[in-house]
């Protein structure tokens, strides 16, 4: 379920693409807190209690929220008028 809630953002990749804007993504803040939390409960996961139910959700979320800050830095949120 951990891995919905975090590539839930990218539920509107369709409309992002076809915009070429990230405007009808959550805020960009979201995404690097989803970012913040799956790395740290990854390393958590595989460093420390070395449970694979614990870091495997979390690595497939932080590929994810990774996919999403690539959006942000390659797609603008707004377009710009030439």
């Amino acid at each position: 379920a951990s891995v919905f809630l975090m590539g839930s953002p990218l539920s509107t990749l369709r409309t992002v693409l076809k915009d070429q804007s990230t405007k009808s993504m959550p805020s960009l803040l979201t995404s690097i807190t989803t970012w913040m939390n799956a790395f740290s409960w990854g390393l958590y996961g595989l460093i420390i209690v070395k449970d694979f139910y614990v870091y495997a959700p979390n690595v497939l979320g932080l590929i994810l929220a990774t996919f999403q800050l690539l959006l942000y830095c390659v797609l603008p949120s707004t377009t710009q008028i030439s």
